[in-house]
């Protein structure tokens, strides 16, 4: 009786005939198998601001503008966040309520309520965009010494600095032929801040460049050049000479660009829990942010419009929309109007898309939402389409 163990050995031993044959060898009767051009790796996804430009393609293809139900159009940010807005609401209106229209007599100083929220949402769009080519960015910090920003308070160092500086890292970058995509983000630090209870501000910025060399070989924007980008940015706004050689930082980023400077938006001290007194209101920015012409082209150039009718498909069908997982709807509020009763919160509907295709799947259902409701007109149901 021959076992297991050895019938399984003979059929593992190669023939004399083909023992000098490599294990590998095809028969010549056995067809090759047939090869597909290219490594055979998966498909890479495409960068998110192509895929936003594909769903703009889709708005300037839809086949009618939808019923008149009197919403204005609505732009559509990297964010995915659509706001119902009525038609009412848009341009030059009166006070809300009790509130007092503003003028130049009874606004307060700007920047002193920090970041606003539109410059936050044009912030992480650009952010978000840049993504797509996050391996060409840079990281960078420039925290002044101690003594120079106390020596600014009182005076108007600071807004001359920090504009000085993001233009010096722009013009660098442009003198070497870069695009110069460069985002900066002032931020009122934590750990300063509790230890001597003044605002002393840092900046952080995003900047493209990373991995390109100088004609002399050098890197083309390396921690030399950031520290005399520094020292110029302090000349220029008149602090003394003195060594700054530890105020600047860059490094590559190696994760998410939005994550970089969004979490320093919610690290933010607030403005009022810090002492302003003697001056020191001066470092509290009048400009939270700063970005370049390339960031603005780049922002502008993803954003496109919605037909007025999408926001009410948006409103009558958010439930079916949620169902499909296309994305999250519902009302927020964005302040709040005086009234002889009290104060009244001001609502708006807002809806977030998941994804660039979850938009563009619901624009297809509208495009069918439209056609029913045209029906419903023509067979005097009601309604408006234009």
């Amino acid at each position: 009786m021959i076992s297991a163990g050895t019938r399984e050995s003979r059929l593992l031993q190669v023939p004399e005939a083909g023992r000098d044959a490599p294990r590998n060898a095809v028969s010549p009767k056995t067809p090759r198998p047939v090869r597909k051009r290219g490594s055979g790796a998966p498909r890479r996804q495409e960068g998110f601001g192509k895929r936003l430009e594909h769903v703009a393609d889709v708005v300037a293809r839809l086949p009618m503008a939808g019923p008149l139900y009197g919403y204005a159009e609505a732009t559509v940010h990297p964010d995915l966040k659509i706001y119902c807005v009525s038609e009412r609401a848009v341009g030059g209106l009166g006070p809300l309520g009790l509130s007092i229209e503003g003028n130049s007599q009874n606004q307060s100083r700007r920047g002193l309520k920090g970041m606003p929220h539109s410059a936050k949402r044009k912030l992480k769009g650009m952010l978000t965009l840049m993504e797509d080519f996050r391996t060409r960015l840079t990281f960078g910090t420039c925290s002044l010494p101690d003594e120079d920003l106390h020596a600014m308070a009182g005076t108007d160092i600071w807004p001359k600095f920090q504009r000085r500086y993001v233009d010096l890292i722009i013009q660098h970058l442009k003198s070497y032929g870069d695009e110069a995509l460069v985002v900066a983000v002032v931020e009122i630090g934590d750990v300063r801040c509790r230890r001597t209870g003044r605002p002393l501000p840092h900046i952080h910025f995003v900047c493209s460049g990373h991995g390109k060399r100088k004609p002399n070989g050098r890197w083309l924007f390396d921690r030399k050049d950031h520290d005399r980008i520094i020292d110029l940015a302090a000349q220029y706004a008149g602090l003394p000479r003195t060594y700054r050689g530890a105020a600047g930082n860059i490094q590559p980023i190696k994760k998410s660009v939005v994550n970089y400077l969004s979490k320093y938006l919610t690290k933010q001290v607030p403005v009022k829990e810090v002492d302003l007194s003697d001056g020191y209101e001066d470092l509290i920015p009048h400009q939270w942010w700063n970005r370049s012409s390339g960031a603005c082209a780049l922002l502008e150039g993803h954003l496109f419009k919605l037909p007025p009718a999408f926001q009410a498909f948006l409103v009558q069908n958010q439930m079916m929309l949620e169902g499909m997982r296309l994305g999250r709807g519902g009302l927020i509020q964005i302040g709040t109007r005086k009234t002889l009763t009290g104060d009244l919160p001001i609502e708006i509907y807002r809806f977030q898309f998941f994804t660039p295709e979850c938009l563009h799947q619901a624009l297809e259902l509208y495009a069918i939402w439209c056609l029913s409701e045209r029906e419903k007109t023509d067979s005097g149901g009601g309604g408006m389409c234009s």
